[in-house]
């Protein structure tokens, strides 16, 4: 009788809360696990990231030349070329434009410090030439003294420019598979789904898209969802 009594001291709308309050608990969990999980193998996560924005930006122009008759693989080479070509001439024309205005920017960076210089001597500061030339000294003095630092902020910075570059190489590769085999790649994810939940996966409840329709059109959508419902992996 106990026991019943306090059942009745909880209400329904009190249980529902509970039930509701632990699930999103476990499902805050999951996602922190997820979130520093990934964060842990950002170099390969963040890779895999841009490569696919940059997969939904050019398959758009792969479906074109495959529609008017190129063959897929074809298509695929020559849009990651001009892709590439393309970031590349951006590149150029920044550095270009940079190092023309290099030398401008040089000369009225000197001529700044030495305006800066006259107006401390002749300004309402009366420093000196020995004070300027003094703080000049001390400033080269403490260069030497933590050389060590400057040495390992540099090493620190080769390394970041090393993991910029490999992370480029590394978004170029995936980008040419997604490129090429984009659709067998979602066809493999979906096939580790269980066999009931194929048919969900390939095909999304509001019809033809998805996350893979920017990445491989409606075609490539017909033949997964076929094959998907079908039981096959691929």
């Amino acid at each position: 009788m106990s026991g019943s009594g306090s059942d009745d001291t909880v209400t329904s709308g009190m249980r529902i809360a509970a039930a509701w309050s632990w699930r999103f608990l476990v499902v805050v969990a999951a996602l922190a696990v997820l979130y520093y999980g990934l964060g842990y193998v950002s170099e390969i996560t963040v890779p895999v990231t841009i490569a696919l924005l940059l997969c939904a930006l050019l398959n758009p122009v792969k479906r074109f030349l495959v529609n008017h008759g190129w063959r897929s693989g074809v298509a695929s080479v020559v849009v990651f070329v001009a892709g590439l070509l393309l970031v590349a001439g951006i590149i150029t024309l920044v550095v270009e434009q940079f190092v023309a205005g290099a030398g401008d920017l040089a000369n009225r960076v000197s001529s700044g410090l030495d305006t800066v210089q006259s107006w401390l001597v002749t300004g309402p500061f009366n420093v000196s030439q020995e004070q300027i030339d003094s703080v000049v000294t001390t400033i080269k003095q403490a260069v030497l003294d933590n050389r060590e630092a400057v040495t390992s902020g540099a090493v620190t910075t080769a390394t970041s420019v090393g993991r910029v570059v490999t992370g480029v190489v590394l978004v170029m590769f995936i980008l040419f598979f997604f490129l090429r085999d984009g659709k067998k790649i979602w066809d493999w994810i979906v096939g580790l789904a269980p066999r009931r939940a194929r048919p969900r996966s390939a095909v999304p409840p509001n019809g033809p898209g998805g996350p893979w329709a920017v990445m491989c059109g409606p075609p490539c959508w017909s033949r997964s969802s076929t094959r998907s419902a079908s039981g096959s992996a691929w």
